[in-house]
């Protein structure tokens, strides 16, 4: 076998999710060594959406401001719209069947407001192939020379103690080396890891196949400077992915884009071509003895929501405070078996929430292209009392896929009922409760912090004395609603640490 190289932990994957993992051990001072089969990150355009929660974590560990920079200012991605076609000069060319705002970013709406309070950060909005070398030049500077692309794990195997891993070097003429771990984690989008293990995807698999199309064009004469994402509708193709959907790559944005991402034929110039099929599934278990995984390797959704990426950052995020307190020795190898406890539910609720929103995408299904031309013909006649009509029917339609560009609850608002936690028998499902706590200006005393629009007392929910405990990830992880001794801390932490249970009081 040769000499064996011992690394507590093995990533295998080096995409969004794997690449930041990367990262946040090197920031708990873990030890570990990444392996990704390609020569470099994505060259596809993939995930774009990046919500809040996420954004809290990349501000945690210092990303926020590289996507910051290179991301879609919000005045430019605060528009969805619904049209015929983006360009062409015939009688429905053009039109406009409805529009939404999205994601907070539209400037004095209330949405907006909420989102400002809510977070420290709004959205971002940046394709795969441009914030993957972000995440992999944060994750090479962190772990200098164990981030390691052209390299293929070709096996590995639980022993019991720990993971052995065969890897192949495709720089150096396919040299063979052997490592052992105490943990691996798969990020290969389930092209391994899982799949070895058996691990078995559960949900609505095989939706459609879909194309698409990653190509550069001038479209400053077409495009709207404020929409994000423009989905077409017509009398011979129908809605969503029938007729196309569209969203601008940058690096410039607004209609001055330079790439662009569609899902039909056009004459352009086409940089890549992309197949991939639609799914809502979820993995039926997150470990197998030392073996985790995490990203699109546990769950694929629509893209509806942008749920994907954001899920997988989480992922790792969860997985990597917890196996640096277990190999730290701060906490019971058994706090590793609430990974699956915590994130199991979350991937399920996502996915379902993605495959919801997507499906109500058909409300501008296609039937047979004469009676959909007249349909549309009718729709934008202006002397038509049923045509004005219809389309403020499909305007209040449109105003309910808020439910897609307005999930804040889902971004922000989720919890683990179950995991590495103290129980609360006051919280009862998702929600947001938000306080601003902010430093005062001059004259104030050291320490001092000031509730600016008076909700803390509200939102703590516990008495004069009492305390709240923050996990790493910036969960709650257990309350104490009334002054204590000291000994109800001291089981809290034993508890969240899977030392042993917490007896609750009432």
């Amino acid at each position: 076998m040769g000499e064996i190289k011992d690394i507590p932990v093995v990533i295998v994957g080096g995409g969004s999710c794997g690449l930041n993992l990367s990262t946040f051990l090197s920031n708990f001072g873990v030890e570990h060594v990444l392996f990704e089969r390609h020569a470099g990150t994505s060259i596809l355009p993939k995930a774009h959406g990046i919500n809040q929660r996420t954004m809290e974590i990349f501000r945690q560990y210092g990303l926020v401001d590289a996507i910051i920079a290179q991301g879609t200012p919000p005045r430019q991605a605060c528009r969805v719209a619904w049209m015929t076609s983006l360009a062409g000069d015939g009688l429905l060319d053009r039109k406009v069947i409805g529009e939404i705002d999205c994601w907070g970013c539209k400037f004095g709406t209330e949405r907006y407001t909420t989102y400002q309070r809510d977070a420290p950060h709004m959205i971002a909005n940046l394709p795969l192939l441009r914030s993957e070398p972000i995440f992999r030049a944060f994750a090479e500077k962190a772990n200098e020379g164990r981030v390691l692309f052209n390299h293929t794990v070709t096996d590995f195997e639980d022993e019991g103690e720990h993971v052995i891993v065969h890897v192949r070097d495709d720089d150096c003429d396919g040299k063979e080396s052997t490592y052992r771990a105490k943990y691996l984690f798969g990020a290969d989008g389930g092209k391994t890891v899982g799949p070895k293990l058996g691990i078995e995807m559960i949900g609505t698999k095989q939706l459609r196949q879909v194309v698409s199309f990653h190509f550069k064009a001038d479209l400053s004469e077409y495009w709207d400077d404020r929409t994000t994402i423009t989905h077409f509708a017509n009398p011979e193709g129908g809605a969503l992915f029938r007729s196309g959907s569209m969203l601008a790559l940058g690096p410039t944005w607004g209609r001055f884009s330079e790439e662009w991402q569609i899902h039909f034929n056009l004459d352009l110039e086409v940089l890549h071509v992309n197949t991939w099929v639609l799914d809502a599934i979820y993995v039926a278990e997150y470990q197998r003895g030392r073996i985790f995984i995490g990203g699109d390797s546990a769950h694929r959704h629509p893209p509806t929501t942008g749920l994907g990426l954001n899920t997988a950052v989480q992922d790792a995020q969860n997985f990597a405070w917890k196996v640096a307190a277990v190999l730290q020795g701060k906490a019971s190898p058994d706090l590793m078996s609430t990974y699956d406890a915590e994130r199991r539910p979350i991937v399920k609720r996502n996915a379902e929430w993605a495959l919801f929103t997507w499906r109500r995408h058909g409300i501008l299904g296609a039937a047979k292209v004469e009676a959909n031309r007249k349909h549309f013909t009718n729709l934008f006649d202006e002397n038509s009392e049923t045509g004005r009509a219809g389309l403020a029917s499909i305007q209040h339609v449109i105003d309910g896929q808020v439910l897609e560009f307005g999930a804040h609850d889902m971004d922000l608002g989720f919890y683990y009922p179950e995991g590495s936690l103290v129980p609360d028998a006051k919280v009862k499902g998702v929600g947001l409760k938000v306080a601003v706590i902010v430093k005062p200006g001059s004259g104030a005393k050291k320490g001092e912090y000031v509730d600016t629009d008076y909700q803390w007392h509200k939102t703590k929910d516990y008495q004069e004395g009492g305390a709240i405990l923050i996990r790493p990830d910036n969960i709650v992880g257990w309350r104490a609603l009334n002054p204590g001794n000291g000994e109800e801390l001291s089981e809290a932490f034993d508890c969240i640490l899977s030392f042993k249970a917490m007896t609750i009081r009432a």
